[in-house]
């Protein structure tokens, strides 16, 4: 199951050796994984098991130019987490997915999870670039006067940004409804937060957008085709309640979105086993009959998997349209999950609270 996906520009300075050094040090510092040794040696197929059935692997793609880490564990439970980071050096992405699979004996899983922590310290490095404009942090930004023209341009959709955009107004006494930090620290870089500084910057939002921008406290996610508003009476309990009402938000529109094929793993290995078995298969005798036969049930296979990939994603970009259009019109507060704050902030365990 997958339970939180994005993308984040990097620098042109992160380059692959750092990313793996870096992924490396994450498993390494980690109290709940335990490797006796864990040193990438450079080749483009790297495998390493841990002393708790983790297992760490490094790929090589697309002629070295994708880079992905793609590291397993098991809790106490038999429940697998997967975590898949993929660097595409040519565009400088850095993408990430983390799934979660339980045995078919478990009656319940908990919701909760946290988003992974290689994220935080590649943001902590100060390896994020600019998203148009916007820097990928864990931290929002203080919108005054001057900003307006350039959010104003946010709420119109008249400018793109690939991360979606979290816009908290401020009530009348000029703060915001819930501390702004503290939902920038738990969105973790996976979107922009932008607060308002005073009442004064509503008034100028409002002469630009017609009136549609969030004010009076309200909260608004911006994203590259819709938007979802939450006025501060849909936000109920203790402000840790309200900060996951949003994260909860963000990344259930994020793990919706369809994975391209150049940042899944699965995909990115199925496409080398497809070019090394044609390069294998080139160098047999071509016109035997055993050859003959393989080739084409081989093709077979690819065409009828290709086929349902195709269907799936043309079934899941329908859906996704759908959810969009609904994003622009739902503004009632949706269920939460359960995003909870553990004591580690590396535990792939912990994020969504009740």
């Amino acid at each position: 199951m997958l339970l939180c996906s994005s993308k984040i520009p990097v620098t042109t300075s992160f380059s692959a050796p750092i990313f793996i050094n870096l992924a490396i040090e994450w498993v390494l510092g980690s109290r709940n994984y335990s490797f006796d040794s864990l040193v990438w040696d450079g080749k483009p197929e790297f495998i390493c098991s841990g002393n708790n059935g983790e297992v760490f692997q490094v790929g090589v793609f697309e002629n070295q130019t994708i880079y992905a880490v793609h590291f397993i564990s098991t809790d106490n439970r038999s429940i697998k987490w997967t975590t898949d980071f993929i660097l595409d050096t040519v565009d400088n992405i850095l993408a990430f997915q983390l799934y979660r699979d339980a045995p078919a004996n478990i009656d319940f899983v908990h919701p909760a999870f946290s988003l992974p922590y290689l994220v935080h310290k590649v943001i902590s490095a100060g390896y994020c670039d600019l998203d148009n404009g916007i820097k990928v942090q864990n931290k929002p930004i203080l919108i005054q006067d001057k900003d307006a023209d350039w959010v104003s341009s946010v709420m119109l959709h008249d400018a793109k940004y690939n991360l979606p955009i979290v816009y908290m107004s401020c009530e009348f006494d000029g703060h915001c409804v819930f501390n702004p930090y503290m939902l920038a620290d738990k969105l973790n870089g996976v979107a922009h937060v932008l607060f308002e500084s005073t009442r004064s910057v509503s008034y100028k939002l409002q002469e630009k957008t017609n009136g549609i921008n969030p004010y009076a406290g309200a909260i608004e996610i911006f994203y590259p085709h819709g938007s979802r508003k939450y006025l501060p009476t849909q936000l109920s309990g203790p402000h840790s309640r309200q900060v996951y009402t949003i994260v909860n938000s963000v990344i259930g529109h994020l793990v919706q979105l369809r994975v391209e094929d150049r940042f899944s793993w699965s995909q990115l290995q199925a496409n080398k086993l497809r070019n090394q078995l044609s390069i294998t298969l080139l160098k047999k005798e071509q016109d035997t009959k055993e050859y003959s036969e393989l080739e084409k049930t081989y093709e077979e296979i690819l065409t009828e998997k290709d086929s349902q990939i195709k269907r799936l994603a043309d079934q899941l970009y329908s859906a996704n349209n759908t959810i969009e259009q609904l994003e622009t019109q739902l503004t009632a507060v949706e269920s939460l999950p359960a995003l909870v704050c553990g004591d580690e902030s590396d535990l792939e365990a912990v994020f969504i609270s009740a």
